[in-house]
């Protein structure tokens, strides 16, 4: 969705300025600040009611999506779950350099090095899974380095579709999404880590979204156009931060 977004502003390889990047990750900032803060303070009234008041410190750098920086303390108290927000804006800030992408011409290049970034991301969680000595889960599972793989994978997915005009079909993403529910059914009680499981997840995921972002629907997915589910998608991040509050409590 970013770089369906960004491509509206950009379609070139190059620099747009200075400006164009401060305003690039403001424009994400005021959209997910509000409720992200209300959140913070709510659980932080709970925590007061409790007893139980977190350090400063750490509230302090989950005001200001750094603490998922310090293993140490990552996921701890409003950031156990928040953490993918402080990722969020850690690639945001990424987000606008897309157009050393656009340099590459050939979409068979464009896959070549998506599939080399999904290996590589699956390989930190082979790390976590057989030598978590190593690298502890703090490092790997919450820490914004550890995601790049996803996020890159998601910049190159957008590129397929709206710069390329790769449609995938239909068929292929409902098997892939069979698949998937399949494996992570039965080998994902098996293994810890769920970055493992990005050989399979990542590319279900883009082929899914690219079927999703087509103009003409398959029956096989346009029922997830209905009023509903859309209203449901737009109250998404205010659910996703509200059930924290109530986890506290």
């Amino acid at each position: 969705m970013l770089t369906y977004r960004h491509l509206a502003d950009i379609s070139v390889p190059d620099f747009k300025g200075f400006k164009y990047y401060l305003i690039f990750p403001y424009k994400r900032l005021v959209r997910i600040y509000p409720v992200f803060l209300a959140g913070l303070l709510l659980c932080l009234s709970i925590s007061w009611c409790q007893g139980s008041l977190p350090h400063l410190v750490i509230v302090l750098l989950s005001a200001t999506f750094t603490q998922t920086y310090f293993p140490s303390v990552a996921m701890q108290w409003y950031d156990m779950g928040t953490w993918s927000v402080a990722h969020e804006m850690f690639f945001y800030l990424l987000f606008p350099f897309l157009p050393l992408l656009l340099r590459i011409r050939r979409p068979a290049m464009l896959v070549e090095l998506l599939v080399a970034t999904v290996l590589v991301g699956t390989a930190l969680g082979a790390v976590l899974w057989r030598w978590p000595e190593l690298m502890p889960y703090q490092l790997v599972y919450p820490f914004p380095l550890s995601r790049f793989s996803e996020f890159l994978t998601g910049m190159m997915g957008g590129l397929l579709l709206c710069h390329f005009r790769w449609h995938a079909p239909a068929w292929v993403a409902a098997g892939l999404l069979v698949l998937t529910a399949g494996y992570l059914s039965f080998v994902g009680p098996l293994v810890s880590g769920t970055l493992l499981h990005n050989w399979l997840v990542l590319p279900s995921l883009l082929v899914l979204l690219n079927v999703l972002a087509q103009p003409r629907q398959s029956p096989l997915f346009n029922w997830l156009g209905s009023q509903r589910l859309e209203y449901l998608g737009r109250i998404s991040y205010s659910f996703y931060i509200a059930q924290y509050p109530l986890a506290f409590i």
